[in-house]
């Protein structure tokens, strides 16, 4: 059984690239080259993609919200129920 590794695609080196931010730093998706520093492989100006918040960034924490959901028909019962008594 060949276990295949996955291979990190690089872009197109004649392609106009710019550094990464500091909000990237961390990020699997970002290679060092040689002329012009630390690069990001999604996007060619990183910085423009950061004023918004870069959707492809792997090194942010998702925050994730304890909201206990409530069903409708369950509370109205318990809403009925409160009023008769």
């Amino acid at each position: 059984m060949n276990v295949t590794e996955k291979v990190k695609v690089l872009p197109n080196p004649d392609a106009y690239r710019e550094q990464c931010v500091e909000k990237c730093m961390g990020c699997n998706r970002m290679y060092s080259d040689e002329n012009i520093g630390d690069v990001c492989i999604s996007y060619p100006s990183p910085a423009s993609v950061q004023r918004l918040g870069c959707p492809m960034q792997s090194n942010k924490e998702v925050e994730k919200k304890n909201v206990k959901k409530v069903n409708p028909i369950k509370a109205s019962k318990r809403a009925r129920r409160k009023g008769l008594r």
